[in-house]
C-alpha cells in the first residue's frame, strides 16, 4: 500500500452494519491520505435489508459522498456460495436481476461495465476467467 504507484482496493462488506468500523478505510487512508489511488469496493449489498439506515449509508458509500475516492466506489453481488453450484449465466442473470430492483435502480448502475470486463478473454490457465 505504500508504492505510490500501487492502486488500493478498499473492500468493504455490506453484511457489517458499520462500515466505519472496517480496518481497511483507516489503512487506505493512511497509505493515501487524498484517496487519489484508492478504489472503493462494496461487496454483500444483497445482504442490507431494503428501505433501512444501514442501506442508506452504503448507498451514499457507493456515490462517493461520505468517504470519497477519486477512483470511486463500486458494488459487487457476490455469487451464493452457499448452493455450491454456479455458472457465469447465472451469476450475470441474478446480478442484472439484484442492481434493476429496489434503491438499486435509482444509484449508478455498472452492470454493462462488468459484463464487459468477464467478456473479455483470458491470457494462460485461469481458472476465475469465464469467456
Amino acid at each position: 500500500m505504500k508504492e505510490s504507484r500501487s492502486i488500493i482496493l478498499a473492500v468493504v462488506s455490506a453484511k457489517n452494519d458499520d462500515y466505519a468500523n472496517q480496518i481497511v478505510l483507516k489503512l487506505a487512508r493512511i497509505a493515501d491520505s487524498k484517496g487519489n489511488r484508492t478504489l472503493g469496493v462494496i461487496t454483500k449489498p444483497d445482504t442490507l435489508v431494503p428501505d433501512s439506515e444501514s442501506e442508506a449509508m452504503y448507498v451514499s458509500l457507493a456515490r462517493n459522498q461520505d468517504v470519497e475516492f477519486r477512483l470511486g466506489w463500486h458494488v459487487l453481488k457476490n455469487m451464493d456460495s452457499e448452493t455450491g453450484e454456479w455458472s457465469p449465466i447465472d451469476r450475470d442473470v441474478k446480478e442484472e436481476a439484484f442492481f434493476s430492483q429496489g434503491i438499486c435502480v435509482r444509484a449508478v448502475n455498472r452492470i454493462a461495465m462488468l459484463q464487459a470486463y468477464f467478456a473479455l478473454p483470458c491470457s494462460g490457465s485461469h481458472d476465475h476467467c469465464c469467456t
